[in-house]
């Protein structure tokens, strides 16, 4: 006898993520793209602060890390579902010879993190090592 697949069985049963340390924890979505100025990153942080969000940059390496903590942790019993992802997050990407990323520029509104990269001419290019990225206000 044939059974119906319930996708919301899967979901009410799936254990709940952890990192390696055990600590909850979610990867956000994120896109990459360029344009003529610059190489642009977005990343999808609905419900955190700038202040929950480290961005660093360092030798063409860009990483992205910080934590969404869940809401009226002492509550559990109360809640019928949750799925919305909570913990620490780690992102990291190698960027291009091209990007400057002394001078780039995070932006966080409505819920985006946005990281613009600025390009440099191939010609000026050197091994320099890269100071932290600044934020923007």
């Amino acid at each position: 006898m044939a059974s119906r697949w319930d996708p919301f069985a899967e979901i009410a049963w799936r254990p709940a993520d952890t990192s390696a340390a055990g600590q909850p924890w979610f990867a956000p979505a994120i896109d990459i793209f360029e344009d003529d100025e610059s190489f642009v990153v977005k990343v999808e942080l609905p419900g955190l602060r700038p202040e929950d969000v480290d961005v660093d940059i360092d030798e063409h390496v860009m990483t992205i890390r910080g934590e969404r903590k869940p809401e009226n942790v002492e509550r559990r019993e109360g809640y019928h579902r949750r799925e919305r992802s909570y913990g620490v997050f780690s992102r990291t990407f190698a960027l291009p010879d091209e990007a400057f990323g002394s001078d780039a520029v995070a932006v966080m509104a409505e819920g985006v993190l946005t990281v613009r990269i600025p390009k440099r001419e191939p010609d000026s290019l050197s091994p320099s090592s890269l100071d932290p990225m600044r934020r923007a206000s």
